[in-house]
């Protein structure tokens, strides 16, 4: 069974869309698993502090380094590993051939950024992608 984890802080978004039509069909014959993650639960202080200002200055926040990594962490302990992908506008275009290839990993992980991005760290700690 393939495994796909989302981490982001609204995972409730992620469970409708593949829970009606042909998606849930897949998801319910064993197919492939979608595992919502949600950041919000990695972080130590009282108010899930899932954003920061930017190291540095510049406009805006990004997303904080430490819940995204302890999420990921568990995640490998978990499953054994699975590769992760930073998903951002600036990023690559998804194509036919990205499909191709990932379809051979039994677990993918997508970052899910938000505000401002994430902070650099996650890319250089976690991200293979």
């Amino acid at each position: 069974m393939k495994k796909y984890n989302i981490l982001t802080i609204f995972p409730d978004m992620f469970r409708d869309p593949f829970s009606l039509g042909v998606l849930s069909k897949a998801a319910d014959s064993g197919f492939f698993q979608i595992n919502p993650v949600n950041i919000r639960d990695y972080t130590t202080d009282k108010h899930k502090t899932t954003d920061d200002y930017q190291y540095g200055g510049g406009q805006g926040l990004v997303m904080k380094v430490e819940p995204i990594h302890r999420a990921v962490k568990d995640i490998k302990q978990k499953q054994g590993g699975t590769r992760v992908i930073l998903m951002d506008p600036r990023g690559k275009r998804f194509t036919q051939e990205d499909a191709e290839r990932l379809k051979e990993y039994d677990s993918l992980t997508f970052v899910c950024g938000r505000y401002e991005g994430v902070d650099e760290r996650v890319v250089d700690l976690d991200v293979d992608e």
